[in-house]
């Protein structure tokens, strides 16, 4: 119930501030309120008409001057300056070398290789083969003599050496012919000498290297050395001056006129037609619910003025 009271002030509120002072001002700048005149209570349903003065804003044209500011543009004349190259022309002194060749005399020194004979003494060694007699050993075979001598056969057995058949021959051995005889054996002439070791003499040709001195001339070169006189010539750098002209190049600021647009903002009165909101009193028919006596200014409402005032700011009679 708090919350349903609250939210129905409130309405109640926002209703009298948009409507209440227009028409509340209205009535009663146009008349007090009247006392409620006394109205028979009636039983009927239906609708209750009544006339209310109402405050309306009427647009209205109306013509005024205002300023307004322009642009308008001048044109002005100043000096400006512009940067040119000039060129000028200078003189310096410059100084550059230059070779110049220089004779002098100078002694020199040379030195030379020269033949020259010298008598020197050397040694030569001289080979000669001279005869040796020495005496040396040697063997020699003085009186030997032969003999005799049993040796054995060549062949495997004394029967025939080893030959069978048609070129079968006898053995010199003297052998029997029969297998498991004896080794057989044959002499022989054997040489036996008679070695004697004797001193011999012998001769023998032998080099011998002698030394010989002797004297001989020699040509040999000798370094030799000589003053000398000479010219020589030599490049040395001396300097010399000279003028020469050369060009420069200035930069300078050269004055000239030039023009230019300016921009003022200037004030200017005109006409305008505006348009303003006019307050205006009216007469409208408005509707009143019936069914409560309009005397009490209940419910139902005040039957001379109109105003219904219910709930929160409800009050006690019409004023």
């Amino acid at each position: 119930m708090i919350k349903k009271s609250t939210g129905r002030a409130l309405l109640a509120v926002c209703i009298l501030g948009v409507a209440g002072p227009s028409s509340y001002a209205g009535h009663r700048g146009s008349c007090a309120p009247p006392p409620c005149p006394p109205a028979p209570c009636e039983s009927v349903v239906g609708e209750m008409t009544q006339k209310v003065l109402v405050t309306e804003y009427v647009p209205q044209q109306y013509e005024t001057t205002q300023t307004v500011y322009r642009v308008q543009y001048k044109e002005e004349k100043y000096t400006a300056y512009r940067c040119e190259t000039v060129p000028r022309e200078m003189t310096r002194n410059v100084t550059y070398y230059r070779s110049v060749p220089v004779t002098r005399n100078q002694t020199i020194t040379r030195c030379e290789w020269q033949p020259v004979e010298e008598e020197r003494t050397v040694t030569r060694y001289v080979v000669q083969c001279k005869p040796v007699t020495r005496t040396v050993s040697r063997t020699v075979d003085k009186g030997g003599h032969y003999e005799c001598r049993e040796v054995a056969c060549a062949g495997e057995c004394g029967c025939g050496g080893g030959r069978r058949g048609l070129f079968r021959r006898h053995s010199r051995c003297g052998g029997c012919g029969n297998e498991g005889c004896g080794p057989a054996t044959q002499m022989v002439s054997v040489y036996i000498p008679n070695c004697v070791t004797e001193q011999v003499p012998v001769t023998v040709m032998e080099r011998e290297v002698q030394p010989v001195t002797e004297k001989v001339k020699v040509r040999i070169c000798k370094l030799v050395t000589r003053q000398e006189t000479v010219q020589v010539t030599s490049y040395e750098c001396k300097p010399e001056t000279r003028q020469e002209n050369y060009t420069v190049y200035e930069t300078k600021q050269v004055p000239y006129e030039a023009t230019r647009r300016i921009a003022n903002w200037v004030p200017s009165q005109e006409k305008v037609t505006c348009t303003r909101m006019v307050p205006v009193t009216v007469e409208r028919q408005v509707a009143l619910c019936g069914g409560s006596c309009g005397n009490e200014c209940g419910g139902g409402g005040c039957a001379g003025c109109g105003h219904r005032h219910g709930g929160l700011f409800r009050r006690g009679g019409c004023r």
